[in-house]
């Protein structure tokens, strides 16, 4: 604990040097071994994109990314919170997809296998059973993964529920035995003792301990979140008594953030509307959004959802506001001239045009609309965006319209 925290303090504001780089992501490796998933998390994501990384470095990080995510909403799942735990999977399966993009464009073979196997392990958890029996048994076509891997001990409990919903006993014992030995790791011990337990349930030949495997499920996870607390508790303490006020500050932030997309959310909203100011609005609605879902399923549907908050979130300046107005539709705060909306409209045009939306199912394509309105009041500013973005759907939609005082009209020449 004590040097996680002294390597905590040297690479906080030190050069971004490659060896910087995979410090940090040696000290969120071990932050997530400690279950303290969302330092992990940030200080993960915090290198994907840096410019002293490049492709390869981001591959790997999206890889341990996606696996911290999948583990948070394992642990979340463990304790009947199913909601946020599916919020969890969704994230992890949006940095799946992204991870096998890179790797083919890599032409790195054992990450996109990878990819493969945990998208099995996500489907399998957000209800897509075959899709998921597919991708995992592929997995174990010709080179089967590594058994080491946390996401291969995932795909085995996988396929274990799998196996016992057709009545397959004695294969999902297999591969209950299989996610079980030799791992240390407290996460999947706990879910593997789970599975055992609705493997037992299901019929299989554990049943005589189906109770057994269920308390030791419960004892694990238990055991696990109390020790996650006083972890967590002693590495805040040892990095810096202040950030205690930094981690009350975060949570009180998070009741305002969207727990799909991390956009903000209506509450925010409601607290810029409560403190007044004047801004510039862009309001973002995805076009069909459910033919998305009902041709490709909910799953799908979430994970462009996610993924376009990413987009708005990066073509954003840091100063923006951006908030999941509700269901498909997003709104962004710009507090600048009507040129500087403008520009942060056409942005997010060229960036979901340009995105390969066909990685997340075959055939897919998704548009936006987009309503700009100029300078004013939040409540009004939103009103007039509302309107120019009906304009952009009568007008056929994929586009960007401003609001302007002579009219609608389409964005001017030097904001794109």
């Amino acid at each position: 604990m004590d040097r996680i925290a002294a390597a905590t303090r040297l690479v906080e504001g030190a050069p971004l040097t490659y060896q910087h780089l995979s410090a940090t992501q040696a000290i969120g490796l071990a932050m997530r071994r400690l279950h303290l998933y969302e330092q992990s998390d940030a200080m993960q994501m915090s290198l994907v994109g840096h410019p002293g990384g490049g492709l390869l470095l981001d591959a790997i990080v999206l890889a341990q990314a996606a696996l911290t995510r999948t583990l948070w909403g394992v642990v979340v799942e463990l304790t009947g919170d199913h909601e946020q735990a599916r919020a969890h999977y969704l994230v992890s399966l949006s940095r799946v997809y992204r991870l096998r993009r890179l790797a083919r464009r890599l032409g790195h073979d054992e990450l996109a296998r990878r990819a493969d196997l945990h998208e099995g392990v996500l489907r399998h958890r957000l209800g897509d059973a075959d899709g998921a029996w597919l991708l995992l048994t592929t997995s174990w076509d010709g080179v089967p993964p590594r058994e080491t891997l946390p996401e291969t001990r995932l795909g085995h409990t996988a396929l274990a529920l799998l196996s016992a919903e057709a009545g397959d006993g004695e294969t999902a014992a297999g591969h209950v035995a299989a996610a079980r030995g030799g791992t240390t790791d407290d996460v999947l011990l706990a879910w593997a003792f789970a599975v055992a337990a609705q493997v037992a349930a299901a019929g299989g030949p554990l049943t005589a301990a189906a109770t057994e495997w269920r308390e030791l499920a419960r004892y694990a996870i238990g055991a696990l979140l109390t020790d996650r607390t006083d972890r967590y508790e002693s590495l805040r303490h040892r990095i810096l008594l202040a950030e205690l006020s930094e981690q009350s500050a975060t949570a009180v932030a998070s009741a305002r953030l969207d727990p799909l997309t991390g956009a903000g959310n209506r509450r925010l909203l409601e607290d810029r509307l409560a403190a007044g100011g004047r801004y510039s609005a862009v309001f973002v609605d995805i076009d069909h959004f459910k033919r998305v879902n009902d041709e490709h399923s909910h799953a799908v549907g979430d994970a462009v959802l996610v993924r376009l908050g990413e987009l708005l979130r990066r073509h954003c300046r840091a100063d923006d506001l951006v908030v999941r107005y509700g269901g498909d539709e997003f709104v962004v705060l710009v507090p600048g001239e009507q040129r500087d909306a403008e520009r942060v409209a056409t942005r997010v045009l060229a960036a979901v045009r340009s995105q390969d939306w066909a990685d997340f199912a075959e055939g897919l394509r998704v548009s936006v609309s987009i309503g700009v309105s100029r300078q004013r009041s939040v409540g009004s500013a939103l009103r007039c965006a509302d309107g120019a973005l009906q304009q952009a759907k009568r007008r056929g939609r994929d586009r960007v319209v401003v609001a302007a005082e002579t009219g609608p009209r389409e964005p001017s020449p030097e904001a794109g």
